[in-house]
């Protein structure tokens, strides 16, 4: 009788592994299924084949749903009681590991080395939508905003709809790196577009919270729809985090019709309209838009504002024109140290050339053969 029950229990086991079952984790479909087999056509559970399942649990990495539903539709599958009592306790265990685990990787956000930031990552990441509802309350309820920012981060790269709420929360956060990373993680964890996106648009609407991250949040989901009431943050009237932005989401958006909007936040007509973080964004938005009208007016921001060289070698070098060549070669010259670097490294980039970092060199080099070839 021993023999013909290792016999069944065998052959269960080895049709579960081929219905698709994990071997690294046990879920309740799992255990479901493992008593179905086991149970055979007779629908009974011996107490051998029970005994399989228990030590089937206690030897595998579970995740098992216990929640009044799914205890329902164990019991509703003839899973012993037995069994359903170990799969809460293992719940109960793994959720204390989680709450370990998710301790542990907060600290390396707080440490502000970013090796440990990506190594917590990786292991948040691993956690699953388990380690939701513990980074919710333990990450965003942290003062550090490092460590609610790469909570965020954490979230979005588990990518499951629990993280939906939290993430919408962290738009309004008091600071604005953690609404920028809520508005980069928004689009991992969304389900219904349409009324996440008219969420965000009520947040535009509001004066009496920030608006820059359901901005940038909309850019990254692509809302073309929502384009006409983001062009209207640009206004100078606006702060300057608003408008920059505003101006980074319709860069996200690839938003064409906005590309005459973003050369006069780039490079505005009226005195005093200028503001630094407002050009980059916008300068990065027309190089995403890759619209060719922007080049010249690129280039003479570049040459009117010096204080933005490093920030628009960037966006100028995505650009394939001789007009940015000339303008980089005259950059290894610039004030600005690292924006000569760049300069120098851009070039490289645009013209497969590795030349040293001379601008006569390069000026000689273009003038000679490079301008044909370009």
């Amino acid at each position: 009788m021993r023999r013909f029950l290792a016999t069944i229990a065998a052959a269960a086991v080895l049709a579960f592994a081929a219905a698709g079952a994990s071997a690294a984790t046990l879920t309740n479909d799992d255990v479901i299924t493992l008593t179905k087999k086991l149970a055979g056509e007779s629908g009974k559970l011996g107490k051998e084949a029970e005994d399989l399942i228990v030590k089937t649990i206690a030897t595998s990495d579970c995740r098992f749903d216990v929640s009044t539903e799914q205890i329902v539709k164990l019991s509703d599958a003839k899973v012993p009681v037995r069994i359903i009592d170990l799969m809460i306790d293992s719940h109960r265990e793994w959720r204390t590991r989680i709450k370990g685990a998710v301790q542990v990787a907060l600290q390396g956000f707080k440490d502000g080395d970013p090796k440990l930031a990506e190594r917590s990552l990786r292991e948040l990441k691993g956690l699953g939508p388990d380690a939701i509802p513990v980074l919710d309350k333990d990450g965003l309820g942290s003062e550090s905003a490092a460590v609610r920012a790469g909570t965020i981060e954490a979230i979005g790269q588990i990518a499951h709809r629990d993280g939906l709420e939290p993430v919408m929360r962290a738009l309004l956060d008091r600071e604005p790196a953690v609404r920028a990373a809520a508005a980069k993680a928004l689009k991992s964890v969304v389900e219904d577009r349409a009324k996440v996106a008219a969420r965000l648009t009520d947040i535009l609407g509001s004066l009496d919270q920030p608006r820059d991250g359901a901005a940038l949040a909309l850019g990254h989901l692509r809302e073309t729809a929502a384009a006409p009431e983001i062009r209207k943050l640009t206004d100078p009237a606006n702060s300057p985090l608003l408008r920059s932005a505003a101006a980074a989401a319709l860069g996200l958006m690839a938003d064409r019709d906005s590309v005459d909007l973003l050369i006069s936040c780039m490079l505005p007509d009226k005195p005093g309209g200028y503001n630094l973080d407002v050009c980059t964004a916008a300068a990065v938005s027309l190089a995403r838009i890759g619209d060719p009208k922007a080049v010249r007016p690129m280039i003479k921001a570049f040459e009117r504002y010096p204080q933005a060289g490093a920030r628009l070698i960037g966006p100028l070098s995505r650009f394939r024109d001789p007009q940015v060549v000339e303008t980089l070669i005259d950059a290894l010259e610039h004030t600005d140290t690292q924006a000569s670097d760049l300069a120098w490294e851009a070039l490289k980039m645009l013209t497969g050339s590795d030349m040293k970092k001379s601008k006569q060199d390069w000026r000689d080099w273009w003038d000679l053969d490079g301008r044909k070839r370009f």
